[in-house]
């Protein structure tokens, strides 16, 4: 057997618990960051979102920027009594 000194255990005992505090630190930063992901996801989609309703709203107050978007999408012709909005144009009188 050999020979121990004295204190021996008490430095395995002391090693054990700061490992064991070090293991639940890091389980504890995980939790952390698991619960964290959701959020952070959110933020970045409003940002992104946000930054592109800038881009937008540049280019419709500049007509040099709004060449850059490309054509626009025709709309869809309105349907015989379907809702009609401020933003349509005026529908124009057919000549017989």
């Amino acid at each position: 057997m050999p020979p121990t000194r004295p204190g021996h255990g008490t430095e395995r005992t002391l090693g054990l618990t700061f490992t064991t505090l070090a293991v639940l630190a890091l389980l504890g930063i995980a939790a952390t960051l698991d619960l964290q992901a959701p959020d952070t996801k959110i933020a970045r989609e409003e940002a992104r979102r946000s930054a592109i309703t800038g881009l937008l709203k540049m280019a419709m107050d500049d007509p040099d920027l709004d060449k850059a978007w490309g054509p626009s999408r025709k709309a869809k012709p309105a349907k015989p009594g379907g809702i009609v909005s401020a933003l349509d144009p005026p529908a124009l009188p057919c000549d017989p």
